[in-house]
């Protein structure tokens, strides 16, 4: 008798169960898949959302004695996040001129500060400037 009860238990867990059990995990895997998708695809749309909260404001302009260069303080407000003040270098002199095409250098971040913060700029001649007295060579 205990066998025949062993060969039923048996036959009901190929027969029944296992086939369940398997069909139960396939459908949550596949399940977890528009989850995880949604999840992404909420993540990116707050990303996406929250990019414009940030504002530059140009507060300062300097330009180098022979105007070879120009300095822009700049002060970046990132809303609850805080914010930052940026010292840009803008190279005035054109690496190629070609009539309408002026290819210059990339901008050359100097500085950055706090939000707002004061920021003392002066040059010593046409290639040093002086950044709240940090000497700063521009060759």
């Amino acid at each position: 008798m205990l066998s025949a009860v062993n060969t039923v238990c048996l036959f009901v867990c190929c027969i029944v169960i296992l086939p369940r059990l398997n069909l139960r995990l396939i459908f949550s895997a596949v399940s977890a898949v528009p989850l995880l998708f949604s999840a992404f695809a909420i993540a990116i749309a707050a990303f996406v959302t929250l990019m414009p909260l940030t504002s530059s404001t140009l507060r300062e302009t300097y330009t180098s004695p022979e105007e070879s260069y120009r300095i822009e303080v700049i002060d970046v407000d990132q809303g609850a996040l805080g914010g930052s003040t940026v010292v840009r270098l803008h190279y005035e002199k054109s690496l190629v001129h070609l009539g309408l095409v002026k290819v210059t250098k990339e901008p050359k971040g100097l500085y950055t500060g706090r939000w707002q913060e004061r920021v003392s700029i002066s040059w010593t001649d046409e290639n040093t400037v002086v950044i709240n007295g940090n000497k700063h060579e521009l060759h």
